[in-house]
């Protein structure tokens, strides 16, 4: 099972299991999501290219959060009305369209808990896994987490 998790290990959704809808072999989260909920979403976001557009998404995360959805909501219920559009898409294999979900799931994430801070930027970058695993191992040796000795790293690299 792949799970969407935030600071402070809350779960979001859980991407594939157990009671997920299926649609020729990909699988769709099943979130508990109020029908209200998913039409106002819908009614936002009514394709997939209005999720993919990221101005139309911010601007549908800021209306959903100041109509006072709390922001898990907000996110469960993105990806719950994303992840069909995804299914029904022709020309993509099912891993395609789980990455696609995964990445959604990401994005939508990212934005629905946006930075207090406007200083900084979140990258999503793709590294192996050996290289993950040095990482991890240095950032334990420096008692900090691995994020924070990346963000170390590449901040003393660019100051030299």
């Amino acid at each position: 099972m792949v799970s969407l998790r935030i600071a402070g290990g809350a779960l979001l959704v859980a991407m594939f299991g157990i009671g997920a809808a299926q649609a020729d072999g990909f699988i769709c989260p099943v979130a508990q999501v109020p029908a209200a909920q998913s039409e106002a979403v819908t009614q936002l976001l009514p394709d997939l290219q209005s999720f993919r557009d990221q101005a139309k998404l911010d601007a549908a995360i800021d209306k959903l959060k100041n109509d006072g959805d709390g922001v898990v909501q907000v996110v469960n219920s993105m990806i719950a009305t994303y992840c069909p559009l995804v299914a029904s898409e022709q020309g993509k294999t099912d891993a395609q369209k789980t990455r696609d979900v995964q990445n959604f799931g990401l994005t939508v994430t990212r934005q629905a808990f946006s930075l207090a801070s406007e200083e900084e930027i979140i990258l999503d970058i793709a590294l192996t896994p050996d290289v993950v695993e040095v990482i991890n191992n240095k950032a334990k040796a420096a008692n900090t987490s691995p994020q924070e000795w990346v963000a170390d790293k590449i901040s003393e690299d660019i100051a030299e």
